[in-house]
């Protein structure tokens, strides 16, 4: 959901059975890729992504998810050449995860297509 204007729009699917596999598309329904760039909508940001070990899938370890898949995304990036300090990636997903649960417009998007997959709401509680 990174980007405050189109990001906040994004919607991420994984994958049922395993929980391995991501796929992330805009609010037009176009699959994020590495080479989507739509106004604040940076692809090699908000791709989905293969995970090693899923935090849903049984017999992950606990923690697996963390070593295999989130600190090599803080260490190198999702795409050769676009590590640019992930901590710093890392804080502005927060920052943009409160954006989305102050936008009424991204909340009512989100639970349109949520009530469809009959996937929990998120309430929308007003700008804090």
């Amino acid at each position: 959901m990174t980007g405050e204007e189109e990001g906040i729009f994004n919607l991420k699917f994984v994958s049922k059975d395993d929980g391995r596999y991501e796929a992330v598309y805009d609010r037009k329904g176009n699959l994020v890729t590495e080479n989507t760039r739509s106004g604040d909508n940076i692809g090699y940001r908000n791709m989905g992504t293969y995970n090693y070990a899923s935090p849903s899938k049984k017999g992950d370890q606990k923690g697996d998810h963390t070593m295999y898949d989130i600190i090599p995304f803080y260490m190198y990036g999702n795409i050769r050449g676009t590590n640019r300090g992930m901590s710093t990636e890392n804080d502005i997903a927060f920052k943009c995860k409160d954006k989305f649960l102050e936008s009424k417009e991204a909340i009512e998007h989100y639970n349109g297509i949520a009530d469809k997959f009959d996937i929990d709401l998120v309430e929308y509680k007003g700008k804090k």
